[in-house]
């Protein structure tokens, strides 16, 4: 099935996505240009990663059955800077694409570790990574079943948790509908079972816990080109009639990008003098509708 992504939505989003990449360009290459007392990348890096993730999810989902998304991450790094051996644990049954890992990094994004990261069940949160004073990297976990102060699932009624273990096999039945990404090793045997007196936990075929846990720990440097990559990928759509195929550069482009009024979609156009509203900007009306 073929995305459209010529809709306002979409197109919105990639321009988005586009000023993302290419302001996190401008500070890096003020930081080459410039001698600086104190350098922002972890703050700035982390900041924009989330705005992007959180600006176009949507956009993103639209896009995991297409190019990079798709590929299995392997311990081949990628242009974006992500390896398997990143990968501290995998309890999740899905496959480890590109698409499950930005889509993790970009939930856990969302909350600040709560507890130890290297506890038994650590909560979804990220937390820095720092060596001699200074920040590193990021881990990042996305464990959905786990509660906020890092206790594995439990119920205290039975029908709560066969509830829950319901929903965990509806997601694992839309992961068998794409066959892009897949399932990783089938539909695990989940089942209730009574601990103590008034509890209900999940336990895997083994009879132990069955908790998804999914942990990433990322270099600074890796984390920032994982950034240009993914707001790069997710701008393709910015790109006149783009068939979700052809992908180019556009975060280090010399082209201008605003949207078009009359044709009410975002348009790019190089910036060359006497197009557009003149020394490659956009007319008045046009430059006010951004």
């Amino acid at each position: 099935m073929t995305t459209n992504f010529e809709d306002s939505q979409s197109q919105i989003r990639a321009a988005y996505a586009l000023r993302i990449g290419r302001l996190f360009c401008d500070y890096e290459k003020q930081l080459t240009r410039h001698q600086v007392a104190e350098q922002y990348d972890a703050m700035i890096t982390t900041a924009l990663l989330h705005s992007l993730l959180t600006t176009c999810a949507e956009l993103t989902e639209s896009m995991k059955r297409i190019g990079v998304f798709r590929h299995a991450l392997s311990d081949i790094p990628s242009n974006w800077g992500l390896t398997k051996s990143m990968v501290l644990c995998n309890t999740f049954s899905r496959c480890l694409t590109h698409f499950t890992v930005v889509e993790s990094i970009g939930i856990a994004l969302c909350h600040q570790m709560a507890g130890s990261i290297d506890s038994l069940y650590p909560a979804t949160g990220y937390s820095s990574i720092v060596e001699k004073g200074l920040i590193r990297g990021f881990s990042f976990v996305y464990s959905p079943d786990v509660g906020g102060a890092g206790a594995k699932p439990a119920f205290s009624k039975l029908e709560n948790a066969e509830n829950y273990r319901k929903r965990i096999f509806k997601e694992f039945e839309r992961e068998l509908n794409y066959s892009k990404v897949g399932i990783r090793k089938g539909i695990p045997d989940i089942r209730v079972m009574k601990e103590g007196k008034c509890k209900y936990i999940l336990v895997k075929d083994d009879g132990s816990p069955y908790v998804r846990i999914f942990r990433i720990d990322v270099p600074l440097t890796e984390l920032k080109l994982m950034l240009r990559g993914v707001s790069n990928y997710l701008a393709q759509p910015t790109q006149i009639h783009w068939n979700g195929k052809d992908f180019k550069e556009l975060v280090n482009s010399q082209e201008t990008i605003w949207h078009d009024p009359s044709g009410g979609r975002w348009r790019d156009t190089s910036v060359r003098t006497g197009q557009g509203g003149g020394a490659g900007v956009p007319s008045a009306r046009t430059a006010n509708s951004r």
